[in-house]
């Protein structure tokens, strides 16, 4: 088995810092813009959520009364939501993602569009038996300090990423997947140098995805990232990379990146990048209409019509992100699967898509294209079938329509809910607390903040109920695994013996159409024993502006690599 491919070049960042949400309303009301924007800013007013937003750093509040001032035509500036706590791979938020995949090389890397592993710094690979595979490197690369690019620093990365460790912090949750079939079930035997541009890799295992592995893991020099040589700090504010950009400043108002001189690909199109952290969506959208911002994410559909209409375009693309409803079926009124059944049945999903998900696809598994499984579908809105099960487990309505036991104890649920993550998380949670209340079963919502909530389930201590958001692999095999390995995202408690003896044929299956099928199988037993409500895919909307050529990737990594500035 071989792969080959071109290298692809690289570009953007992401930022940090904020302000206070008062930096909004002094950009908005104070601004004495030109007309059109000075309406445009009134519809974003208008069409903006009247929840609290978190503060929004804008680097200089007068900026507005000075009107639009162009970015220099090799800059591109990008305005992203979230906060930047550390630029050292592997990445833990789009934001981050942003910076770091443009300061450091992934061995390899997915095609955005396509979804195919192509070559990144591994040029080359192929399979010498089913433990053994040669990869070949570039010729003369070089980290930014200097060190060389080579085999030997290849080896010492697969090493540390092996471990559960990447320069000075353990693998973030987020890489947890990844992470868990490259190091925890023991895929990483040894790397041997061979020379500076080709070394051998061995597996304890027969690892046929090992080449997408690879994709989450980055190239770093042994000279800056080795035990002890230092502090935590310094690493994740000074990062030394071999990607196409180095890092020329980081302050409260963002993150500056400059193209690399010495970079041992493609030198990216773009030579300078800016990009700062602002949590306000209308404050992102005003900065991109006024021209002071080539890029914008995380756009509200609301603000669509508004960004069209003054010149701006719309870049969307459905991502491999699964929005789903986990159940715990280690609680007693869960734990058998005709209750989980119930819940699948009782919840409109298709409503709630149609009324207030934009449209987005709905999610027929947990398992994405290329290799979802054939003929999955989720299951339909049948309240009669629901409550038909629920009857089967002595669960009755009683005189008040709530469905009770023979003892009269209501059939009642809690479902954790995080605030401040994603727009429309508390609009699934109403409508599925709806929609079960329909059939006599009392949901009550517990919202979090988000940092409160992404602790409780890494810590695995959810309720009854909870939205799970599964991060895309676009491999199926680790779409599957938090069902089958001590993950995160397996507080729902879920065995299954028939599952588990058929993920170890996928993990070692290596001819195409035999993984396919066994997936196929996987899926079945999932669908039958429910531990979750797949919801929808997550679309991603992009405000991009019209000197920006650049298209919004499924993978949700922000990269420029291939994009254009034009004057």
């Amino acid at each position: 088995m071989q792969g080959r491919s071109s290298v692809p070049t690289a570009p953007p960042p992401g930022a940090i810092a904020r302000r206070r949400f008062l930096r909004r309303v002094t950009l908005c009301a104070g601004a004495v813009m030109a007309l059109a924007l000075g309406t445009a800013c009134q519809e974003l007013q208008r069409s903006s959520s009247t929840r609290p937003v978190r503060p929004s750093p804008v680097a200089d509040p007068d900026s507005a009364r000075r009107g639009p001032s162009a970015p220099r035509d090799d800059t591109a500036t990008i305005l992203l939501p979230g906060d930047l706590e550390s630029l050292e791979p592997p990445a833990d938020s789009v934001l981050e993602q942003a910076v770091v995949s443009h300061l450091f090389d992934a061995h390899t890397r997915r095609d955005p569009r396509s979804l195919e592993i192509r070559a990144e710094f591994v040029q080359n690979w192929r399979t010498l038996d089913a433990h053994v595979w040669e990869l070949t490197l570039p010729r003369g690369a070089r980290f930014h300090d200097g060190s060389p690019a080579d085999a030997e620093a290849v080896a010492f990365s697969l090493g540390r990423h092996a471990r559960g460790q990447t320069g000075a912090r353990p693998t973030p949750s987020t890489a947890r997947t990844a992470e868990s079939s490259w190091a925890r079930e023991g895929a990483f035997a040894a790397a041997e140098v061979l020379s500076a541009t080709a070394l051998r890799v061995t597996t304890q295992r027969p690892v046929p995805l090992l080449p997408d592995f690879l994709a989450d893991v980055p190239v770093l020099p042994p000279s800056q990232y080795f035990d002890g040589q230092r502090g935590s700090e310094e690493i994740a504010r000074k990062p030394v990379g071999s990607g196409p950009y180095t890092l020329a400043e980081w302050s409260p108002a963002g993150v500056t990146m400059a193209a690399f001189e010495g970079y041992w690909g493609t030198k990216p199109n773009i030579r300078k990048i800016i990009v700062k952290s602002v949590d306000d969506p209308a404050t992102r959208t005003i900065e991109l209409l006024a021209g002071r911002a080539d890029l914008v994410g995380g756009l509200p559909a609301e603000q669509i019509p508004i960004v069209e209409r003054r010149g701006a375009r719309v870049s969307r693309a459905v991502t491999g992100r699964t929005i789903a409803v986990a159940m715990r079926v280690d609680r007693p009124v869960l734990a058998d699967r005709r209750a989980r059944q119930a819940l699948s049945y009782s919840f409109d999903v298709e409503a709630l898509r149609k009324s207030s998900l934009n449209g987005a696809p709905r999610a027929r598994s947990m398992v994405n294209p290329p290799w979802e499984p054939r003929g999955a579908a989720g299951y339909p809105y049948d309240p009669s079938r629901a409550r038909a099960l629920l009857a089967e487990l002595g669960w009755t309505p009683g005189q008040n329509g709530n469905l009770t036991d023979a003892d009269g104890r209501p059939l009642a649920l809690t479902m954790d809910v995080p605030r401040g993550r994603g727009p429309r998380d508390q609009d699934i949670a109403r409508a599925l607390q709806q929609d079960l209340g329909r059939i006599g079963i009392r949901v009550e919502l517990r919202s979090l903040e988000w940092p409160v909530y992404r602790g409780l389930v890494e810590a695995g201590n959810q309720d009854d109920l909870y939205l799970l958001a599964a991060e895309a692999t676009f491999t199926a095999q680790q779409e599957l695994q938090i069902l089958s390995r001590d993950t995160t995202a397996r507080a729902t408690r879920w065995q299954n013996e028939e599952f588990a003896r058929l993920f170890d044929e996928l993990s070692v299956a290596t001819e195409p159409r035999s993984r396919h099928d066994l997936v196929d199988r996987l899926w079945t037993i999932v669908q039958e024993d429910p531990p979750w409500i797949p919801i929808c895919r997550e679309v991603d909307l992009y405000g991009v502006g019209r000197r920006l050529a650049w298209e919004a990737p499924a993978t949700q990594r922000v990269r420029l690599t291939d994009a254009t500035l034009s004057d």
